[in-house]
């Protein structure tokens, strides 16, 4: 039972008086050609009922009528109300995932609606599930049979349902307009469409506005000066050490670089690494990450996710699943092959030949026998790489900057759902009206 202050002149029921419960089971599947208005669980998303022929619907549902309440009893920290509706002229059923509440002469539906979305309410309603957790958990209606409303006369619930109409009305308005801008932003995926688009233009010449050519030797157009190679002639990737986790240890040792360790945006996390006993540096010396080291995680989630170490690490190794891509010669430099590793023009042909069916990996026979393209001069190396780096700079700064806006709208929401608790709570203290 829970203890509330009433108002002056209001009354307080148990939520068992308030609850007229005339629905009657129905099994909507033998009449098969009938159509329903049905509330479903997953329709209230939507903010409207299904209409659905009794055929299409499964298990058996409950009657309602217009202006019945209903409680979800599934998870209540999800805080799902519905009042039924007229949406059409069909006989309308529920779910029996929904707690019903019938018209009563002494409480406005829109009143008790609200009611059961309180803060308080809601609280009250987690402390007392059955159930193993999250979507499994649910309200038995005898948990409701105790808990006190504080009703007040119909012309004051009037009042209050009138206020928090306008009230409620404007904030969620707000908050749909914050939650379309954090969508409209989508930092990531613009990003990460800009960012190739211009790898795209960078390996063909088309950032730095290189003179296109039709070369007779390749039977292609390709900008002058550059040149077609096999990936294995100029570029090996090494594998990292295979360690097992009877190799790890606690507390202290060198750090192990696995695939997990690359984040997106090109960074690394070395904060949760698994660990190898110092006095096996000497084993494992040829798989120490060094700075200037271009890795790729090759299986997996973060398949193909590039990072370039841009510091001296403390000893860290390689584990095998991680690629360490070493040139083979001095045609090409490596910042040029760090953003070339990024570009569609080597993944396109890696997932060509990989076994999608599976978790996919690559390994040094998926690179070896692609072709890549570049040119000769390493100036213009250099000149693509200076460009790619100005313009990933100001996609960092803007990612950055979307970000703190992102930041600050999801604020301003956490502000709003904390305005309409308090409101709804001043709602039923008997503060909103007088």
């Amino acid at each position: 039972m829970n203890q509330i202050q009433i108002p002056k002149k209001w009354k307080s029921w148990y939520l068992n008086e308030i609850r007229l419960d005339k629905s009657q089971t129905i099994i909507p599947n033998k009449t098969k050609d009938q159509k329903f208005e049905l509330y479903s669980v997953p329709a209230y998303n939507t903010g409207k009922p299904e209409i659905i022929s009794g055929r299409d619907i499964g298990s058996n549902k409950q009657t309602v009528e217009e202006e019945t309440v209903l409680l979800c009893k599934i998870n209540p920290q999800i805080n799902r109300v519905w009042i039924v509706s007229n949406h059409s002229s069909f006989p309308k059923i529920a779910s029996t995932e929904w707690i019903s509440f019938f018209k009563q002469d002494f409480i406005n539906p829109k009143y008790l609606f609200y009611f059961l979305q309180n803060a308080n309410f809601r609280k009250f309603l987690c402390q007392n599930v059955s159930g193993i957790g999250g979507s499994l958990t649910r309200i038995r209606p005898s948990v409701l049979n105790h808990y006190i409303i504080p009703v007040p006369t119909l012309e004051i619930q009037k009042k209050i349902v009138q206020k928090l109409d306008y009230i409620l009305g404007q904030l969620e308005e707000r908050k749909k307009e914050i939650l379309q801008l954090i969508n409209k932003f989508e930092s990531k995926e613009i990003l990460k469409s800009y960012q190739n688009r211009l790898l795209n233009l960078a390996f063909s010449g088309k950032l730095t506005e290189e003179e296109l050519i039709f070369s007779e030797e390749y039977q292609m157009q390709i900008p002058k000066g550059w040149k077609r190679s096999r990936f294995g002639d100029l570029i090996d990737l090494k594998h990292g050490h295979q360690f097992r986790t009877s190799d790890y240890v606690k507390d202290t040792g060198y750090k192990v670089f696995k695939i997990g360790q690359l984040e997106i945006d090109n960074k690394i996390d070395l904060s949760n690494c698994d660990l190898v006993s110092k006095s096996r540096h000497g084993e494992f010396k040829d798989f120490i990450i060094k700075k200037g080291d271009i890795l790729m995680a090759l299986t997996g989630a973060t398949l193909g996710r590039v990072v370039r170490i841009e510091e001296e690490l403390d000893v860290v190794f390689q584990n095998y699943r991680v690629g360490n891509f070493k040139l083979k010669n001095d045609k090409l430099i490596y910042d040029y092959l760090y953003y070339l590793l990024q570009s569609d023009l080597i993944f396109n042909q890696v997932f060509d030949k990989i076994n999608r069916a599976a978790q996919p990996n690559i390994g040094k026979e998926n690179f070896e026998n692609i072709e890549i393209i570049y040119p000769e001069d390493k100036k213009i190396q250099k000149r693509i790489v200076q460009k790619l780096d100005d313009k990933f700079t100001e996609m960092e700064k803007y990612q950055n900057q979307i970000i703190a806006i992102e930041k600050k709208l999801e604020n301003t929401k956490k502000s709003l759902d904390l305005l309409t608790s308090s409101v709804l709570n001043s709602a039923f203290t008997g503060k909103l009206v007088n």
